[in-house]
């Protein structure tokens, strides 16, 4: 599979439930667990079940990269806390690969001023959070 989303986390459907009209997959990827929410519509096309393969995409630009959470408790439904382990600076963007505690890695593209700003550096500890409408979901 070919793919523009640099964020690929591929794994088990664990749970799907329907909440006010809306469908969310859960998926694990190894000791990650990634929540996709898709439309009914997408839900009668794709029929999840649970012990089905899955794929959830995520685009690099809608993830955002946070420090020091707590106290915090966020509205986004995918927190991920990883390492910094490579940036590429770019003029205007760069983009920040994280890799989470299981292994696998998520990459996030942000502006320079934010990546000045976050003063983010190679070790550093840090958190990539999206909303599970930003995903796209695929099943086998």
């Amino acid at each position: 599979m070919k793919t523009s989303a640099r964020n690929r986390f591929g794994g088990i459907i664990q749970d799907v439930q329907t909440l006010n009209g809306v469908c969310e997959v859960t998926v694990q990827c190894g000791d990650t667990t990634i929540i996709s929410q898709i439309s009914p519509q997408a839900q009668a096309r794709l029929q999840p079940k649970v012990g089905s393969g899955a794929v959830v995409m995520v685009k690099a630009p809608f993830i955002i990269l946070m420090t020091e959470i707590e106290p915090l408790r966020l509205s986004a439904e995918n927190v991920l806390h990883g390492t910094v382990v490579r940036l590429e600076k770019g003029a205007v963007n760069h983009t920040v690969m994280l890799e989470l505690f299981d292994g696998l890695t998520v990459t996030a593209t942000i502006t320079l001023h934010s990546s000045e700003n976050l003063d983010i550096h190679i070790g550093q500890k840090m958190a990539a959070v999206f909303n599970a409408a930003n995903t796209i979901l695929g099943v086998m």
